[in-house]
């Protein structure tokens, strides 16, 4: 039976692993294996999902709205045959609609060909161990790397469909999807706000499929609604700590600073393999 202080540790873990680069999923099979912690309700892992939704939705309320608005202004600018289809990516929000939609494809494509072959790496804390550090290797070479310079209006298709392959490459677990793709994008010659921002906007799509699949496959009555609430309510407001925390630390240059973390952890795990 999950109690509320299970719900909002649970919570409090979703919150910031979804979104710092440190894997979640890896921590999950860690938790799972070394604390004896089963998998959580179904309809438990839904409503964790949504809280981490809302902190995206909230953080990037702006960009989001200008998005919107960028949508309206297309349909009446083309419905009205004010301008060419060509003109359209020069427009900023429409171009990151369009960044946005390329760059789900491989992430959908490895999602539906690839998800239940990865998945079954669930039960392998070994596994989890290695791809921590691959994640801490990734992450901590970014800080050997120039600032990139290319921003929104200099990034395009090719850029975005190796971000989505890194974050659909991020099921694996142990592999962070914040960790992949921002780091990918930075060695792409991103620049780092912009491939932060960018990449949280990208898991939009990724965090609404996930959500939509733990709530098709949810059991009724496993969890009570004071426990759904609380752990959706942690996952929201440290989800929205855990995200302008790491968009500070992006812009400053410091993203590598979390790759000792994950390297201690895979080594850890990999130790306890032995």
């Amino acid at each position: 039976m999950i109690t509320w202080i299970h719900a909002v540790f649970l919570g409090a873990v979703q919150g910031l692993t979804e979104f710092l680069p440190v894997s979640s999923s890896g921590h999950l099979v860690l938790f799972q294996h070394f604390m004896g912690l089963k998998e959580p309700e179904v309809l438990l892992d839904a409503f964790l999902h949504a809280g981490t939704l809302v902190a995206v939705l909230i953080v990037f309320r702006g960009e989001i709205r200008e998005m919107l608005a960028g949508a309206g202004w297309v349909y009446r600018s083309v419905s009205g045959k004010w301008i060419h289809w060509s003109e359209l990516f020069e427009v900023p929000a429409v171009r990151m609609m369009w960044l946005i939609a390329v760059g789900t494809v491989p992430t959908v494509i490895v999602g539906l060909v690839f998800r239940e072959r990865l998945e079954l790496m669930f039960g392998e804390p070994c596994t989890v161990g290695w791809m921590l550090l691959l994640t801490g290797s990734i992450v901590g070479a970014t800080r050997f790397l120039q600032k990139g310079t290319r921003g929104l209006e200099r990034s395009g298709v090719i850029d975005a469909l190796v971000v989505g392959l890194a974050q659909g490459l991020a099921i694996i677990p142990g592999i962070s999807r914040s960790g992949a793709t921002i780091a990918v994008g930075i060695f792409l010659g991103m620049e780092r706000e912009w491939v932060g921002r960018y990449s949280f906007l990208l898991s939009i799509p990724s965090i609404l499929g996930a959500l939509f699949l733990s709530w098709a496959s949810r059991e009724e009555g496993g969890v009570g609604a004071f426990q759904l609430l609380a752990g959706a309510t942690v996952a929201g407001l440290v989800g929205y700590g855990a995200l302008k925390v790491l968009m500070m630390l992006i812009t400053r240059g410091k993203f590598y600073g979390f790759a000792p973390y994950c390297g201690a952890v895979g080594i850890v795990t990999l130790w306890g393999c032995m």
